[in-house]
């Protein structure tokens, strides 16, 4: 499994990280698109939970496109653990977390 940031925040870096991965002949990637921090995409729904640098960065579209095109599957992990007391759910939601 992968952090969103450790692929970076362009559709450059994504290819760069993408490249790194068929080069290391990985077929699938795990990437975690929701974590306690927020979603990993520009959310029209939940714009409030977006990682800032995320919120003008189709990242999980341009991961999937670069992905697919070099034969790399890619599966969504969203962090659907306690959220931290700072989270977006935390503050808006409360009640979703008893």
């Amino acid at each position: 499994m992968v952090p969103p940031p450790r692929c970076g925040t362009t559709e450059a870096s994504v290819r760069t990280f993408v490249d790194q991965l068929a080069k290391a002949h990985i077929n699938t990637v795990v990437m975690e698109l929701k974590t306690a921090s927020g979603v990993f995409w520009p959310s029209r729904r939940f714009p409030e939970a977006v990682v800032p640098e995320y919120r003008e960065f189709d990242f999980p579209a341009v991961l999937i496109r670069e992905a697919h095109a070099r034969g790399i599957a890619v599966h969504a992990w969203f962090f659907d653990f306690a959220e931290g007391g700072s989270s977006y759910v935390a503050r808006t939601h409360p009640e979703w977390l008893h």
